[in-house]
């Protein structure tokens, strides 16, 4: 077999044909087999070669250019520029935003950039600002990038999302991002997306739901921001679900989030029956449903059962009064690290594995 050709194992691994050529040639460059100098074949020769399409050629030849492991244009060729770069060459940016650096993220960002580092990577944080111009927002990313990266990781949501990947796409630097919500639609410069594994949480919450006899519900989140998202699940059993939305757009830091939900809950308790169940989507939101619920004098369990939003290790709902679907940061941060280290070893962004745990606490005495 060719060392250029593409087995069935690899065409059904769900990896696109354009990555699967970049992380061939590229491990060719890294093991030796093609030498700093030693020109490639011509595009059509490639594609036949692989067995794929000239566009896809032309795509993965394109990604490696930008990754200055080869140079040329085409119809002239490609040379090898140089062998793989070794991990303690390579620079990341760990892209975060300051007003939702709540603890999860900041654990998570300390735990990557101590993991990545152990690996011999240069790690640099980037952690953009409130200013709602989008020049201002964007320009500590704009400084970072002048150092040529090897790799972005993207921790913003929602539409600034959109905006940091755009500057990133536009080096040229490939990049992963993580899923707030609805996927965003990034260009081919994206390599990977990591998808929190919710439905286990989930299911097991709605489970409980059920064995009690809950007929109602209220989920309190951020919108199309919302990724710990139970109302479906909960509708499918037949439990009639409300959803009281705060607009992440309007809050500026961790308080407000705090005291807007608060509000929004304080309201909704005014003005109607309570729910059988709260879910509540994220874990500053939970303190401000807490804190309606305490001045309204109603008491969970008893008058209400309550599910939590909580990253493991804040601290935030200590004990076991409520029942909560976790994440653990510092396990996220250590996964992170290990799909961007994937991505330099084989040319393709890793499988993330830290799926959200489900406790089921005094909300259900089961």
């Amino acid at each position: 077999m060719s060392m250029f050709s593409i087995d069935a194992g690899e065409r059904s691994s769900g990896r696109t044909l354009t990555s699967i050529v970049v992380g061939r040639i590229r491990k060719l460059i890294s093991s030796g087999a093609l030498r700093t100098g030693e020109r490639l074949p011509s595009r059509e020769v490639l594609a036949s070669k692989f067995g794929v399409s000239e566009f896809v050629v032309r795509r993965a030849l394109a990604e490696l250019s930008a990754d200055r492991l080869i140079a040329g244009r085409p119809r002239i060729g490609h040379v090898v520029l140089r062998r793989g770069v070794m991990p303690k060459e390579r620079l990341v940016i760990d892209v975060s935003t300051e007003n939702f650096g709540s603890y999860a993220s900041r654990v998570s960002t300390a735990e990557s950039f101590r993991a990545l580092s152990k690996r011999g990577y240069r790690v640099v944080p980037v952690t953009l600002g409130v200013d709602a111009r989008e020049t201002a927002y964007l320009a500590p990313l704009a400084d970072a990038m002048k150092s040529t990266p090897d790799f972005v990781f993207v921790r913003t949501c929602g539409s600034r999302q959109s905006l940091v990947c755009r500057m990133v796409a536009d080096g040229g630097v490939p990049f992963a991002t993580v899923t707030l919500g609805t996927a965003l639609r990034n260009s081919s410069r994206c390599i990977g997306t990591i998808r929190l594994e919710k439905d286990a949480a989930i299911r097991a919450m709605v489970q409980d739901c059920v064995k009690c006899h809950v007929r109602s519900a209220l989920q309190v989140d951020f919108a199309k921001d919302t990724y710990v998202d139970a109302s479906s699940d909960l509708r499918a059993r037949g439990i009639f679900v409300e959803r009281l939305s705060i607009p992440l757009v309007k809050c500026l830091d961790l308080d407000d989030v705090v005291e807007t939900a608060r509000l929004a809950v304080e309201q909704r308790i005014a003005s109607g029956t309570m729910p059988d169940i709260i879910f509540v989507a994220d874990d500053y939101l939970s303190l401000g449903v807490i804190a309606a619920l305490r001045r309204r004098r109603v008491e969970p369990p008893r008058d209400v059962r309550l599910v939590v939003y909580a990253n493991r290790g804040s601290g935030l709902f200590a004990g076991d009064e409520y029942a909560r679907i976790e994440l653990d940061p510092f396990a996220d941060g250590r996964e992170i690290a290990r799909c961007i280290a994937d991505y330099f070893s084989t040319g393709t962004f890793g499988r993330y594995a830290n799926p959200l745990a489900y406790r089921r606490g005094k909300s259900f005495g089961l």
